[in-house]
Parts: C-alpha cells; sequence; structure tokens
C-alpha cells in the first residue's frame, strides 16, 4: 500500500473539482481525501497500490469535466502514514 499527496494548481476551485476526483477515487477502490487550499490549489491526499495511484493521476485531468483545468500536478510519496478506510471530501 503507498501513500501519496498530490497538488494539484490551476482552475480547480469552485468547479466540482473535489466531487469528481471522489468520483474518480471510488471507481478505483483508492482511500483517502480531497480539500482546497487558502493558495486555490487542491491537496488530495491517496491511498492504493501504486499502479493504480498512477492510473487515477493520469485519469485525474479527463475526470473534470469542462470548467476545471489543470496547470500542474505535483506528487510525493508519504511513509509511515496509517492505513485510511474511505476517500472524503474536506471542507
Amino acid at each position: 500500500m503507498e501513500t501519496r499527496e498530490i497538488h494539484v494548481y490551476g482552475l480547480v476551485q469552485g468547479v466540482g473539482f473535489r466531487w469528481c476526483t471522489q468520483i474518480l477515487a471510488k471507481k478505483f477502490f483508492l482511500k483517502g481525501w480531497v480539500r482546497n487550499e487558502n493558495d486555490g490549489s487542491v491537496t488530495i491526499l491517496i491511498q492504493g497500490k501504486d499502479y493504480i495511484l498512477d492510473k487515477f493521476i493520469q485519469e485525474l485531468p479527463d475526470a473534470q469535466g469542462p470548467t476545471a483545468r489543470i496547470d500542474k500536478i505535483e506528487q510525493k510519496q508519504l511513509t509511515n502514514v496509517a492505513p485510511l478506510t474511505r476517500f472524503t471530501v474536506k471542507y
């Protein structure tokens, strides 16, 4: 099980990005959360098998619909994170 912290930049707030991200995460049976940040970006903490996380990130831009725009995705692997039980949208 791998845990990644993903930061997404672009037009990703106020366009349903978190909800679309949750739908995509549930499609792949991934656990974690998504939340808006004060700087206009979105953070995703996600757990799953590494190849499934890669597929999630690959599909993330196409899963957002016509109003969102992703300019940049940064990610890093985290260690020693307790297992999560579901995927949620944080406020």
